[in-house]
């Protein structure tokens, strides 16, 4: 039988992956947006301070939200538990305690990937660095899922890196459509209508999502085609409900699934039942909340079933 310990260490090293990857992929595609849009309607750096769930805790660091603090804050700060750096350095210290179970591949990629990101900092912090430096991260990332799926025994422990990977990736998504999403369609929306194809463009790009888009839905780039894709599709692998699928099957393999399954449950309800057209035009913000309030219970559901449910080291960074 797997030791809760171990499963939980296995759980958030799969988190920690996903959140670096997460974060690095939004990070790319704002500052192509950036660029995209005429400076007058400019999106700005300090909206991105909402994904780490907690923006007030930057303006205790910094005065003001330019670009260069909210890259520092999001890609290297040791004060923001969520940025790229310390979750590259939490799922290195998660793989390194369970070496006797993860592929000796995915210890030494996560050990070299924080070591070299580490050394590195500064050339992702300046413009002319930045793009090359996220995209290592974003390939090292896919490449450490790689040797996870193709080397790792199918069996318990993988079960809870996957549960661990799609919990994130579903956090992840409700997240950056809710940062994304309120430029879009808030009340200051309207000088952006223009530039409305570019933007969620970006979205789908942000979430690794654009290609399975233009191949499976058949409209034009636009925001209620989008959140129900991201939200209500079936195949793609960073949507929300393909993710709650994919937890749920993975705890059917697991014993004491009962709570687990319920929560999961109320969550695959609300994205079935979510009217995205109404919500493009009011409601959307406070949807997404109660959303990710959902999937917080998700993660104490799991917590409590299958976790010690005392604070551990190596997930003492985490946020959910």
């Amino acid at each position: 039988m797997l030791l809760s310990r171990t499963a939980e260490i296995l759980y958030w090293m799969a988190r920690y992956i996903e959140r670096a990857d997460g974060t690095s992929r939004l990070l790319i595609t704002h500052s192509d947006l950036v660029l995209d849009l005429p400076a007058a309607v400019s999106p700005g750096w300090e909206s991105l301070l909402a994904l780490p769930g907690e923006p007030e805790s930057f303006f205790q660091y910094f005065e003001e939200a330019t670009e260069r603090n909210v890259l520092r804050f999001l890609i290297g700060d040791a004060r923001n538990p969520g940025s790229v750096l310390n979750s590259l350095r939490m799922a290195r210290e998660n793989a390194r305690i369970s070496r006797a179970i993860v592929p000796r591949e995915v210890w030494e990629k996560l050990n070299d990937l924080w070591a070299w990101a580490r050394t590195c900092l500064n050339d992702g912090l300046a413009r002319k660095g930045r793009y090359a430096y996220l995209n290592e991260i974003v390939g090292s990332c896919a490449e450490v899922v790689g040797y996870i799926h193709g080397t790792m025994s199918h069996d318990t422990p993988f079960e809870f890196v996957q549960m661990g990977r799609n919990v994130e990736v579903a956090d992840m998504a409700v997240r950056i459509l809710d940062v994304r999403a309120h430029g879009l369609l808030g009340e200051s929306s309207g000088e952006l209508r223009p530039y409305d194809d570019i933007q969620w463009k970006a979205v789908l790009r942000a979430l690794a999502s654009f290609q399975n888009y233009r191949r499976h839905v058949h409209v034009r780039v636009k925001g209620a085609a989008v959140l129900g894709y991201m939200l209500q599709d079936e195949h793609s692998p960073h949507s929300v409900g393909y993710c709650l699928d994919a937890v749920e099957r993975s705890l059917r393999m697991l014993p004491r699934n009962e709570d687990p399954l319920r929560t999961i449950g109320h969550a695959k309800r609300m994205i079935r039942d979510a009217d995205v057209y109404g919500l493009t035009r009011s409601g959307l913000h406070d949807f997404l909340e109660e959303l990710s309030t959902a999937l917080a219970s998700l993660h104490e559901s799991l917590q409590a079933t299958y976790f010690l449910l005392e604070p551990t080291p190596w997930h003492s960074l985490a946020t959910t």
